[in-house]
């Protein structure tokens, strides 16, 4: 049998029949396309039906779906401009509780706290002079 016949493509490998696997212990041979190329499918764009649920349901959100499709999603600027608004509050919000953080964290290198600590140290000094008072011991030289 003469080799001409396999000329063209061939089982999805090349363009004469020289390219395909031949024995089994080739191991190109285990993983061979037998059916050759596959077509890609491209379906048909159409409407798909509502899916209804809790969310979809609400008329404020079907409006809300509304003005996205119509006005947000449809215009290439406004599409830039959404994206550009997402990408600035969300780092803003990461930021905010990021530094808000750091602030809790560092409250005690801060002047209200060290007030805040300054009036609790009155108010313990006077309970304490009170309280040696009233056990009959004698005032702190120290003071």
């Amino acid at each position: 049998m003469s080799n001409n016949l396999f000329e063209g493509f061939w089982q999805g490998y090349g363009n004469s029949n020289s390219t395909a696997p031949h024995a089994k212990n080739n191991p190109l041979f285990l993983y061979r396309n037998f059916r050759g190329p596959v077509a890609p499918i491209y379906p048909e764009p159409r409407r798909q039906p509502q899916v209804y649920n809790r969310w979809t349901n609400d008329a404020y959100t079907k409006n809300f779906l509304r003005f996205c499709n119509r006005w947000l999603f449809s215009s290439k600027k406004m599409r830039a401009f959404m994206c550009v608004l997402t990408a600035y509050s969300l780092e803003k919000l990461w930021n905010n509780m990021l530094f808000s953080i750091v602030r809790f964290n560092n409250m005690e290198g801060t002047m209200e706290y060290a007030y805040r600590k300054e009036k609790e140290w009155k108010v313990f000094q006077a309970e304490e002079k009170a309280r040696r008072k009233a056990a009959g011991l004698d005032d702190d030289d120290d003071e």
